[in-house]
């Protein structure tokens, strides 16, 4: 063997020594590659930087956005909570609901991406249903594989296959091309998920400190808004009246803030679509 064999190999046990004990960040451990590859003039710095202009790096970067945005916006909690509304909570019916999501998801982003962004929401609702997380995770992460599986950019290797048959010449794969096999795929994992693999996913149940979905009546308890809310009317005399909430400097005279003003309706108001109008009677207010 030669001496740039002995140091390829040096520098990919370093990588995966480090990619499996997670001593480093893994995006620094990827960095410390590519230069040990330039330094060691294995690579020239053109090859060695040629991939961050590679189609597919920009593609699966892009998938990572996507996810980021699902997190961001909080469709992922709501995703959470509508998977716990629909499969209720017995373990089989939410197993199969969490692959099914994960799966359709993982189909058009990052099958690690789709992870990443699910996770935060599966673990809370394993506390919610007080149900081991291992037992919804690991279906969890099998069902991003294979759905993954069932597009051309719902796992790296579709997308590499395809770009190296393009620069062959030869016809590259089209977007669904993949998708039958996928499906006998996903259909495969999920039932031996909701037979053989319930049995022997393992049970570390830890559901203390986990964050379940809370009712909004317990939101508001928890950061003490029946301490903190107060009504206040406007009477006649008040130097208040005629001002606007900027004039009035209310909020920064007693370190307040007004979230919402109440006008009495005259006969002359008009009713907007979409609107809450409150009603008295018997002693009881309604949302209309």
């Amino acid at each position: 063997m030669t001496v740039q064999m002995y140091l390829t190999l040096g520098i990919l046990a370093f990588a995966i020594i480090f990619f499996v004990t997670e001593w480093l960040r893994v995006d620094m451990v990827a960095l410390i590659v590519v230069i040990s590859l330039m330094v060691t003039k294995l690579l020239t710095p053109a090859e060695a930087l040629a991939g961050f202009s590679n189609p597919i790096v920009l593609t699966i970067s892009s998938l990572f956005v996507i996810g980021g945005a699902i997190l961001q916006t909080g469709l992922a909690a709501f995703i959470g909570r509508q998977i716990l509304k629909i499969a209720g909570e017995g373990q089989r019916s939410l197993t199969i609901a969490v692959m099914l999501t994960v799966a359709i998801l993982s189909a058009f982003m990052s099958d690690t991406g789709t992870v990443a962004v699910l996770l935060p929401a599966i673990i809370s609702m394993a506390g919610s249903v007080q149900l081991s997380p291992s037992k919804l995770l690991i279906p969890l992460s099998y069902g991003a594989l294979l759905g993954g599986s069932a597009t051309l950019i719902g796992t790296p290797p579709n997308i590499i296959i395809s770009n190296l048959l393009h620069e062959k010449g030869l016809e590259p794969f089209q977007f669904f091309d993949y998708t039958p096999i996928g499906l006998i795929l996903i259909a495969a994992g999920i039932l031996f998920m909701v037979t053989i693999g319930k049995k022997i996913l393992p049970d570390r149940t830890r559901t203390r400190g986990l964050q379940r979905f809370e009712t909004p009546e317990e939101i508001a308890e928890r950061y003490r808004l029946p301490d903190n809310l107060h009504r206040l009317r406007v009477r006649a005399a008040s130097t208040l009246v005629g001002k606007s909430i900027a004039e009035s400097d209310f909020g920064a005279r007693f370190n307040v803030t007004i979230l919402e003003i109440r006008r009495k309706p005259n006969a002359k108001t008009m009713v907007k679509l979409g609107e809450t109008r409150l009603i008295w009677q018997a002693g009881k207010e309604e949302g209309l």
